[in-house]
């Protein structure tokens, strides 16, 4: 009897700690390293001028005073156009906001542009808002899908090890050990020769 009160005390004691835990895994914070801000369970709609911009949904954020830093873990997002029509949507197990100019996002990537017919799935990216930059870890396993929209019939599938995106020249620059497929339906073979 006494033994099963301790074997459920320690449990109990192992479950508050690991849901309670902090994002930045260290032994100890400083007051100025401590979490400023931490959010469970978030939902965050961005709205301008009566429209929604933006939805960010997370199981839990974090921001740090010192350095500006935004952590969140199981995040999933959505970019609405000027219509509110979705034009990209993401998610990844953790994300990593650098005073809202980087953002880094790990633990298995899936980001999607309608409005550019893509598909990207990786273990690691990184997004500079300010540069329109997205580029993958090295040597990580990227699978880029073209042709998601629907009525599109045509299909490409990379896989690559590298990748670097820039929406700034709209091009996309792939390294590493590159392999494809192209999947293109007879009616719109039609018109190639």
């Amino acid at each position: 009897m006494k033994q099963s009160l301790i074997i459920r005390f320690l449990l109990s004691l192992c479950i508050f700690f690991f849901c309670s835990c902090s994002l930045i895994y260290r032994t100890e914070l400083s007051e100025e390293e401590e979490s400023e801000l931490s959010l469970y369970d978030l939902v965050m709609t961005k709205v301008s001028n009566g429209k929604k911009e933006s939805l960010v949904k997370a199981k839990q954020m974090e921001k740090y005073r010192k350095d500006e830093h935004m952590y969140a873990k199981d995040v999933s997002f959505i970019l609405y156009d000027k219509n509110e029509a979705i034009e990209t949507e993401g998610s990844a197990g953790f994300m990593k906001s650098e005073k809202d100019k980087l953002l880094v996002f790990s633990g298995g990537v899936s980001l999607t542009s309608y409005k550019e017919d893509v598909n990207i799935e990786a273990e690691n990216l990184r997004v500079d808002t300010e540069l329109e930059q997205l580029t993958s870890a090295q040597d990580d396993t990227i699978l880029i899908e073209y042709g998601i929209n629907e009525g599109k019939n045509t299909k490409l599938f990379i896989h690559a090890q590298t990748i670097a995106a820039s929406g700034v020249s709209n091009t996309i620059r792939i390294s590493g050990k590159v392999s494809g497929l192209i999947i293109v339906d007879d009616e719109d073979a039609r018109g190639i020769e």
